[in-house]
């Protein structure tokens, strides 16, 4: 079968099975932010402003394991492991090795740039299934947003090699993905990244940055009656896109394949890419993905961080799932969305089945 008719059909499934799960609020996914520290200064990141605002020790293997536990028995599938930077932690592998063990298909966001030739090996032997590498450019296009000299080059390297050991060891996992946020300054190099990465034969992802400005945030602020959302985007719109930018980034989408993603920033539309926002029409994260940082808080989504709803070190998962706290908030949004819920940076997890099928019979707004 043609993998971007299998691609497309995993998704549709997934929606499906989020849609269902919608009212009966049973996770089917977590995101484990492992740590808040990277070795890395992108423009759009906020997650030095996350360690300055949260204190604590990062949770243990041992924690973990218990943790993992807690989500097997919750019916929890799936696995997201992010940062910070995950390849700081020198006891990562310990922990994708843990959540294997529990049956979890394991995801991994890495920026590739720490990852050196004896990793390689630990990587597949782990039993990952997906590993996901962040490239914003080709090369000082990408430097520049990442902030450090030599960013591209390392993580091409990363990326050869572990193509290199797995084709070394006859294996297909784990699956190789390039993921790129689009923003000012490096939409010229749309076509040039996903060209290198059919060289290299890895898949290549792509969504538009979603900013928020701050009458949003402090809107959002008001609605949620005294508690605080630190706002970590950067400010005034620096990255935001102008109509000079959303005209060169429909020539490069003219040099794609047709692809979901190409369909994808058609739907999203032109008026929406000049304001960073989302058609967002309902929030699936806050019911069906169980979101955790470093510290064992349970979070809604990484843009509301700081409305905790409890802590695994203090309290057994299912109770914070089910608590209160939770329950008032998912109240509150099936009401009416936040303000800051247009600026999600969980597009593709809140999508809709009728937006899906919006994007995948090529519905364009605005173009």
């Amino acid at each position: 079968m043609d993998s971007m008719v299998s691609r497309n059909l995993r998704r549709a499934r997934t929606v499906f099975r989020r849609e269902l799960s919608y009212y009966s609020k049973v996770p089917r996914a977590a995101n484990i932010e492992l740590t808040y520290r990277c070795n890395l200064r992108c423009k759009m990141c906020g997650v030095f402003g996350k360690i300055r605002d949260h204190r604590g020790e990062e949770l243990t293997v041992e924690e973990y394991r218990h943790i993992f536990d807690q989500m097997r028995e919750m019916g929890i599938q799936a696995v997201t492991f992010s940062g910070g930077e995950a390849f700081i932690r020198p006891d990562l592998f310990d922990i994708v090795r843990d959540a294997k063990r529990h049956g979890f298909r394991c995801n991994m966001f890495s920026n590739g740039t720490l990852v050196n030739e004896s990793d390689y090996e630990n990587i597949i032997e782990s039993g990952l299934d997906k590993i996901i590498f962040s490239i914003d450019g080709v090369e000082q296009v990408h430097d520049v947003i990442r902030g450090i000299p030599g960013a591209f080059q390392k993580v091409m390297r990363t990326i050869s090699g572990l193509v290199h050991q797995r084709q070394t060891c006859g294996v297909e996992r784990p699956e190789i993905d390039v993921h790129m946020t689009m923003m000012k300054g490096n939409v010229a190099s749309l076509s040039a990244l996903h060209h290198l990465c059919s060289g290299l034969g890895v898949n290549f992802a792509f969504q538009p940055y979603s900013e928020c400005d701050d009458g949003t945030f402090r809107q959002t602020i008001a609605i949620l009656d005294g508690v605080t959302a630190n706002r970590y985007w950067p400010k005034d719109g620096v990255l935001r896109f102008d109509d000079e930018d959303i005209n060169r980034m429909r020539e490069e989408l003219g040099k794609l394949p047709i692809d979901f993603y190409v369909k994808l920033i058609h739907y999203i539309g032109r008026d929406d890419l000049r304001q960073g926002r989302m058609p967002i029409r309902r929030c699936y994260v806050t019911r069906n993905i169980m979101m955790i940082n470093p510290y064992g808080d349970l979070i809604p989504c990484s843009n509301l961080d700081s409305y905790r709803t409890g802590n695994i070190r203090q309290e057994k998962l299912a109770d914070i799932w089910n608590g209160e706290k939770y329950e008032r908030l998912r109240e509150k949004l099936s009401r009416r969305l936040l303000p800051l819920c247009t600026h999600c940076c969980h597009f593709g997890d809140n999508l809709s089945i009728l937006q899906l099928a919006s994007i995948l019979t090529g519905r364009s707004n605005g173009w």
